[in-house]
C-alpha cells in the first residue's frame, strides 16, 4: 500500500486538555508528544458523554495505539494515540497517563502497531464535495486511491422499568474511491463496476474471475481498486 505524504504550511503546534488550552512552540522536527507535553496543567479528558454505552464505540479502536500525528508543516508527533470518530477528535497520553485531546487540526494520523492512515476531509483534494467533515482511513493511494469513512451512529434507549437511558452506537463503514478527482461512493461492490462508465465491462470481468470473495472486505476493494487503477492509461 502506497501513502502519500505532502508538505504542508505552518509553524507551531498547540494541544490542550478538555477544559483549558495552552500553545507550545517546537523546533524539532521530530518530537514525542509525552516530552513536549509534560508541563501543561489542566484537566485530563473525562468522558461525559458516554457513561450508560452499552455497546459499540466512539473511537476507531478502543485501545491506545503508537503512532504520529502530521501537521501541516510535516513535522510529526509520536506518542500513545486514539482517535474518537464520533466527535472527530484525537486524543492522547501525556508523560503521567493523563488523557487530553488535540485542539488545531492535524492533517493525518499514522497509527503503527499496528499499522493504519487517517487523513482529515480538510486536507483532501478540494474537488472532493459532498461529503462529511471528520477522519477517512487511507487504504490504498495512487493516480485513483480507496478511503474508507466511520459513521458513527449514536441510539438511546430506555429499558422498561429503568430509569436511565441505554446508549448504543453503531458503526456505518463507507468505502470511496477518487475517481478523476472527486469521490464515487461504493456502497456495495458487486454494484461497483457500473459507477465508473466505459470501464463497467473489464471491471465486472474482474469481479467475476478474480475477486476473492472470502477475503476481508477491505483487501477486496483494495484489489478492486488496483485493477481500476491498471485500466488507466496515463494522459500524453
Amino acid at each position: 500500500m502506497k501513502i502519500a505524504f505532502l508538505a504542508f504550511a505552518g509553524c507551531f503546534l498547540s494541544m490542550a486538555a478538555v477544559a483549558q488550552q495552552r500553545t507550545i512552540n517546537v523546533d524539532k522536527d521530530d518530537v514525542n508528544i509525552s516530552n513536549v507535553f509534560y508541563s501543561i496543567s489542566g484537566e485530563p479528558f473525562v468522558n461525559a458523554k458516554f457513561v450508560s454505552l452499552v455497546a459499540g464505540t466512539p473511537y476507531f479502536k478502543e485501545e491506545w495505539i503508537k503512532g504520529a500525528l502530521l501537521l501541516e508543516n510535516g513535522k510529526q508527533y509520536k506518542g500513545q494515540l486514539k482517535l474518537d470518530l464520533y466527535d472527530n477528535e484525537v486524543h492522547y497520553l501525556d508523560s503521567k497517563g493523563n488523557e487530553f485531546i488535540t485542539s488545531i487540526p492535524i492533517r493525518q494520523i499514522i497509527f503503527t502497531d499496528p499499522a493504519y492512515s487517517f487523513i482529515h476531509r480538510s486536507f483532501l483534494p478540494k474537488t472532493v464535495v459532498g461529503v462529511k467533515m471528520g477522519w477517512y482511513q487511507q487504504l490504498y493511494i495512487d493516480s485513483t486511491s480507496l478511503y474508507k469513512y466511520y459513521h458513527k451512529q449514536l441510539s438511546e434507549n430506555k429499558p422498561y422499568n429503568s430509569a436511565t437511558y441505554e446508549q448504543t452506537i453503531k458503526t456505518i463503514e463507507i468505502y470511496y474511491v477518487l475517481y478523476n478527482g472527486n469521490f464515487v461512493t461504493v456502497k456495495k461492490i458487486k454494484d461497483a463496476p457500473a459507477l465508473f462508465g466505459d470501464k463497467q465491462s473489464a471491471l465486472e470481468a474482474f469481479l467475476k474471475n478474480e475477486d476473492n470473495k472470502n477475503a476481508p472486505m477491505d483487501d477486496r476493494m483494495i484489489a478492486f481498486v488496483q485493477h481500476l487503477n491498471t485500466l488507466i492509461k496515463p494522459s500524453k
